[in-house]
């Protein structure tokens, strides 16, 4: 399985002896049923390369044009807002006619479905990364006045990364609670 892959399993799941589910915006929206295996595939292909290009845009695309500090800030926050746009608009025209799921997903059940597809290699690598950027802001917000705003941008989405990671994690760590589970974990 790739490691795109990975991340999309959270928002698509397959139940035990139902309907598989799609949750576009996770904890933020509501699900929906998605009829038949080539919307699944469809869906597993456009979230893959969702997460490609958001992870290009967070780890290439800044460090590349932050040249200039400001047109390095704006140029993220520009990319940032068109991918979001181009991500809420095909989820709009791909779920329009399907049936809504019987349930949303608690902040619990997200999580769990998370920790559970990314398994530990990359929710440790995911962590040590993160924790790595959040090191290099530091490093460069130290290393001359010109730095700040960027470097706070650095600092605050790792930091915030490495925390969500740490989390996960943490999740992991504990025994499931098969009562409360998801039926498609």
């Amino acid at each position: 399985m790739s490691w795109a892959r990975r991340f999309t399993r959270a928002s698509l799941i397959r139940t035990k002896g139902g309907p598989s589910l799609y949750y576009p915006y996770a904890l933020l929206g509501s699900g929906y049923v998605i009829p038949d295996e080539e919307a699944f595939a469809k869906l597993e292909r456009f979230s893959e390369r969702w997460i490609v290009l958001s992870f290009v845009l967070s780890v290439v695309w800044f460090p590349v044009f932050n040249a200039s500090r400001l047109l390095g800030s704006i140029s993220l926050l520009a990319g940032t807002a068109v991918l979001l746009l181009w991500h809420w608009r095909w989820n709009r025209r791909t779920v329009a006619s399907w049936e809504g799921a019987e349930s949303r997903l608690s902040p619990v059940e997200s999580r769990l479905l998370q920790a559970k597809a990314l398994g530990w290699p990359v929710l440790v690598f995911g962590l040590l990364m993160s924790l790595l950027f959040v090191v290099f802001g530091l490093l460069v917000l130290l290393s001359g006045p010109d730095s700040g705003v960027s470097s706070w941008l650095v600092i605050g989405f790792f930091g915030l990364l490495a925390a969500g990671y740490g989390a996960l994690i943490v999740l992991r760590l504990r025994p499931p609670d098969r009562e409360n589970e998801h039926p498609g974990a």
